[in-house]
């Protein structure tokens, strides 16, 4: 019984401890990173900066191509709202090194996409940068908003609903209206 009692004590200690990292990485700046060469970079092959993340707020999407669908809903509610781009920033990564995928395959992709949407960075993670260094789920979306200072002011993974998404829109519209 004590046993028990102790295994129990300890995985809501381990729970409490891991919400309240959570809580407190979605407070920080991210760590600077570049991505280029081997490691990833621009569709066009030139280097990605995470210093590009500040001056307004920005969105980044952080996506598994394998699970890509799980942010169409977002990103459909994004192009019908038309932010300008000096208010919202949005960059789209691609987290190559999650699928089978070829790089050369979502390499042409990306740049179709950035070529019909120049107002989204399109950027390729080869290697799990971000993964690594920035604690996200690997194989998974992720979602960060981020601050005009560089700091997330929210942090999402995985699937969202409609709800989410539109509470979501509604999030970065008083982000917004907050750093004017």
């Amino acid at each position: 019984m004590k046993n028990m009692m102790r295994k129990n004590l300890l995985i809501i200690t381990i729970m409490v401890i891991s919400s309240t990292f959570s809580r407190l990485q979605a407070q920080t700046i991210l760590p600077t990173i570049s991505l280029s060469s081997d490691d990833g970079g621009l569709t066009n092959g030139g280097e990605w900066q995470s210093s590009s993340l500040k001056d307004k707020v920005n969105l980044l999407l952080y996506v598994d191509p394998d699970k890509h669908s799980d942010v169409k809903l977002l990103v459909a509610k994004l192009d019908s709202i038309n932010y300008s781009p000096d208010s919202l920033g949005i960059t789209f990564i691609v987290n190559t090194g999650a699928t089978i995928i070829p790089n050369f395959i979502i390499r042409n992709r990306m740049k179709k996409r950035a070529e019909s949407s120049p107002n989204i960075t399109y950027v390729l993670d080869q290697k799990k940068v971000l993964v690594k260094n920035w604690d996200l789920i690997d194989d998974n979306l992720n979602i960060l908003l981020i601050d005009a200072s560089g700091k997330i002011t929210e942090k999402h993974h995985g699937k969202m609903t409609e709800k989410f998404i539109n509470q979501f829109l509604n999030n970065i519209d008083n982000l917004i209206k907050k750093e004017k």
